[in-house]
């Protein structure tokens, strides 16, 4: 699988996938264009030339501070997602399966990640709290 992206003075990007590939990392230093590439792949930078096996509905995008609406569970995060979602989304089950959260589905959204540290601290566990984000 090819895909390429271009943005003007910014990023100029060739990359190979094995056709078994359903998610994409990027890693790189502060400035590298890793942000500006998934807005590119994701339509939102219009002046990106992208070249890609699916179109930019098939792209969805957590941002740097993964928010989730704080006045419902995860369970109702993902519902609210789903209501708005194309008739070909995947399931709730499906989604929180492939992001390996499924044990999280009746947890608060807004206090379901957060720990006391042996400072006093509450911490927030953020790898939980992103795979929920992508879940939605």
């Amino acid at each position: 699988m090819q895909i390429s992206a271009r943005l003007p003075n910014r990023i100029n990007a060739q990359i190979s996938l094995q056709p078994q590939s359903r998610f994409i990392g990027i890693t790189g230093p502060s400035g590298a264009g890793k942000s500006s590439l998934f807005r590119a792949l994701a339509g939102v930078e219009k002046s990106a030339s992208v070249q890609t096996p699916w179109t930019s509905q098939k792209v969805g995008i957590v941002f740097q501070q993964p928010m989730l609406f704080p006045h419902t569970d995860v369970r109702g995060n993902l519902a609210l997602a789903q209501r708005h979602a194309s008739p070909n989304a995947m399931s709730i089950d499906a989604c929180l399966r492939g992001c390996y959260c499924e044990h999280l589905i009746d947890k608060p959204s807004s206090g379901a990640f957060w720990w006391r540290s042996a400072a006093g601290r509450d911490c927030a566990c953020v790898g939980q709290w992103t795979r929920c984000v992508i879940a939605r």
